[in-house]
């Protein structure tokens, strides 16, 4: 039996991406600096990062409201940053597509868990535990 998976769109300044809900502990709306010196939901320091700028350079914020996805790991929470949180939507975890092995292999990192197609338009699904994990061991 096919399981279900609550998937989120985000934005950054520049690309749409999708999110699985199960991979946040927390989303916290971010208006100043103080937001993110909270800790997190088990009380673990945060690293904030814009999640924009890891996957583009050229992604760079847009707006001062932002939203911090938390992203737990074993030391620290992480807070990956996006510019909104457009949609939620459950799906049958068979509408993620794997990526194609030849685009895998040439990836640097491997934060894509496949790609939903969205009115005809391929949007990545994101690894958000990778990316975090990257994060704070400093491999970014």
């Amino acid at each position: 039996m096919a399981s279900v998976d609550l998937l989120l769109t985000v934005r950054t300044a520049r690309h749409c991406y999708i999110v699985r809900r199960d991979q946040i502990i927390e989303i916290r709306m971010v208006s100043s600096a103080d937001d993110l010196e909270l800790p997190d939901p088990r009380g673990r320091s945060l690293v904030s990062y814009e999640l924009g700028g890891l996957l583009d350079p050229r992604d760079l914020r847009s707006s001062h409201r932002r939203h911090a996805l938390i992203v737990p790991t074993r030391r620290r929470g992480v807070a990956l940053l996006v510019d909104r949180i457009e949609d939620v939507a459950d799906m049958l975890s068979e509408t993620i597509q794997p990526l194609a092995s030849l685009l895998e292999r040439r990836l640097a990192r491997s934060w894509f868990l496949g790609a939903v197609v969205s009115d005809d338009t391929p949007v990545l699904v994101l690894d958000l535990r990778s990316i975090a994990q990257d994060v704070v061991m400093q491999r970014v």
